[in-house]
């Protein structure tokens, strides 16, 4: 989870206009998406145009281009 927290930081103070962060909003393409149900993941996989391993092992990260944006996307991969 603190992967997230710190991706979230990110875009909040590179997106954000001065708010504080309990009033920072993303737009819906810009949204932060964890997908928790395996058919959402399926689903988001067959049309995506990048997928990323990065330094945390339990997650993954995937881009979908929405209009001239990426959106991400994260799964959470669980220990076996």
């Amino acid at each position: 989870m603190e992967y997230l927290e710190e991706q979230f930081q990110g875009m909040y103070e590179y997106l954000s206009n001065g708010e504080r962060v309990e009033e920072f909003l993303l737009l819906s393409h810009q949204a932060m998406i964890i997908l928790e149900v395996e058919e959402e993941f399926a689903k988001i996989i067959q049309n995506s145009m990048d997928i990323e391993e990065i330094d945390e092992p339990l997650i993954m990260r995937i881009g979908v281009r929405h209009w001239n944006e990426i959106q991400l996307h994260y799964k959470i991969i669980e220990n076996t």
